[in-house]
């Protein structure tokens, strides 16, 4: 059942998008991949450069491995666009210490 009709105004002002898809492997395990996009209406300016309107702020990947018993074999990461440009493309694994070293710098703007 839809939300009624709001009753005051609004502007949009955010779009959080998440979609996740599970699939049965061959081997007997799942993976399940997910994938995030954050936008704006309007030009955004971010450390890594200009956005333009409801061009992607965020847009993440994510796959994660289990078993049947829901143990965490792998997973897996990939950031299409992120505010800091030095995450952007970067692919992480589960024992990746190299993409950890990466969001390290992104958070203290230090550049790659």
């Amino acid at each position: 059942m839809p939300l009624p009709a709001p009753q005051i105004s609004r502007t949009p002002r955010h779009t959080r998008s998440i979609v996740a898809q599970a699939f049965e492997r061959g081997d007997g395990l799942w993976d399940i991949d997910a994938h995030i996009t954050d936008t704006k209406p309007r030009i955004v300016e971010l450390a890594s450069g200009q956005r333009a309107p409801n061009e992607p702020i965020h847009d993440l990947w994510l796959r994660i491995t289990i078993d049947t018993q829901l143990n965490i074999i792998n997973a897996e990461a990939v950031s299409d666009a992120a505010e800091c440009s030095s995450a952007t493309g970067a692919v992480a694994t589960s024992s990746d210490a190299e993409s950890s070293a990466v969001a390290r710098r992104c958070r203290r703007g230090t550049k790659l």
